[in-house]
């Protein structure tokens, strides 16, 4: 748990950089949540369990879905789809919303003990209000909600894009 913005900047920033580093590769996780972030001994923050990864291969077979896989809490609406030629960077970034929402609240943005139910509520349900439990600096809801855009086109397309965007958040110009 993170107890101010200084601390919650970090872990973003941390998690973004691995992800910018496995989506340099090819690798999209589709798996990222809370218990695939390990902290190490110095504090660092590493994503873990690259299982279901996705590179952009299916196979010989050609289909044009895959099966459907990931924590539904945490997975992007064209992963409910199954959709695998939608999936890309962006997909790893809703997840990542999805974290910095539940840091920020106490819980993931959607929530449903059946998952076809919470799958269909992410692909048709507004997205609640981020009350977060520690101040965050003015922009940082609008961040966490390109994040969450249903549409992946209207999300950030790259680690990157959403690094440089949280990098200017800060309270009067500084990170206090």
């Amino acid at each position: 748990p993170v107890s101010n913005w200084r601390e919650l900047k970090r872990l973003l920033l941390e998690l973004l950089s691995a992800l910018k580093h496995a989506h340099a590769r090819g690798a999209i996780h589709r798996d990222l949540k809370p218990s695939n972030i390990l902290i190490d001994y110095a504090g660092l923050s590493r994503v873990s369990d690259f299982g279901i990864a996705f590179t952009g291969q299916i196979g010989d077979h050609g289909h044009e879905q895959m099966r459907t896989a990931g924590t539904p809490e945490y997975m992007a609406p064209e992963q409910c789809h199954g959709m695998w030629r939608d999936f890309g960077p962006w997909t790893d970034l809703y997840a990542l919303g999805c974290i910095a929402f539940e840091v920020c609240t106490g819980s993931p943005p959607f929530q449903d003990s059946n998952a076809l139910s919470l799958m269909l509520t992410k692909l048709k349900g507004d997205l609640p209000e981020l009350v977060s439990q520690i101040t965050v600096p003015e922009g940082f809801e609008q961040w966490v909600k390109v994040c969450l855009q249903r549409n992946p086109q209207d999300r950030f397309q790259t680690a990157a894009d959403a690094m440089e965007r949280l990098r200017t958040l800060r309270f009067d110009g500084h990170d206090t």
